[in-house]
């Protein structure tokens, strides 16, 4: 059987095979060497990707995994009384849960969410006036996530050694300011509606996840492939 890439998440995983897309990258990457699977669910949080792995794990479905990548929180993150909402730590639990699902041999990124732009909201809203205007999301608020998910994977690592992080917040906002001069203008360019990567948001993810997987997991790129060349 051919190995696996499992990429769980929300929206930001589901669309991630557009063009510099996570789903994309990493199948073009592994080609004929490790099937990518992308488990990324819209409007998904912590809590109920939690239950929904651990009805993947009783079934069977993460047996092959090599590599998996966890990216949540941009729905945990919105602010509290919203019905998604999922508290900080609960949400840095929810990760620890997620990676003790996993086969014991996988390599594991914890990806945290990217920055919320409330500039890049507004534009969108003005841009679209059928899109209902949204408060339930602030920049700071989005922050806290970030954290919580690094906490996890200091939680994990003590007894698991093949766990990492990638930290998307705050890369996301110093490379705005680096190409754009302006944190919010930049990340008008990576986040289209304040919150979902355009294209090039989705290649800064993919090149911080590439790189990761070089850094912490080279033997992965040694994987064979399952047939030899025709030649």
């Amino acid at each position: 059987m051919q190995g696996k890439v499992y990429l769980i998440g929300d929206s930001l995983t589901q669309f991630s095979w557009t063009s510099n897309g996570l789903a994309a990258v990493l199948a073009d990457r592994y080609q004929r060497r490790l099937d990518v699977i992308n488990r990324g669910f819209s409007g998904y949080n912590s809590t109920i990707v939690t239950g929904f792995v651990e009805r993947l794990a009783r079934e069977g479905d993460l047996d092959g995994v090599k590599l998996v990548t966890i990216w949540l929180g941009a729905n945990d993150s919105v602010l509290p009384g919203e019905a998604r909402a999922v508290d900080p730590q609960t949400y840095s639990s929810n990760l620890v849960r997620l990676v003790s699902l996993l086969p014991a041999d996988a390599r594991v990124l914890l990806l945290t969410p990217p920055p919320f732009c409330a500039a890049a909201r507004a534009e969108h809203e003005r841009a679209n006036p059928d899109v209902v205007a949204a408060k339930d999301r602030e920049e700071g608020h989005t922050r806290l996530y970030s954290s919580a998910c690094l906490r996890a994977a200091d939680e994990v690592r003590g007894s698991r050694g093949t766990v990492a992080a990638v930290e998307l917040c705050y890369l996301m906002e110093d490379e705005a300011v680096r190409r754009y001069g302006d944190r919010d203008e930049g990340l008008k360019k990576f986040l289209h509606d304040g919150v979902h990567l355009t294209q090039e948001g989705y290649k800064i993810v993919s090149n911080a996840v590439v790189q990761a997987i070089e850094r912490h997991f080279p033997d992965l790129d040694a994987a064979s492939m399952r047939f030899p060349d025709w030649k």
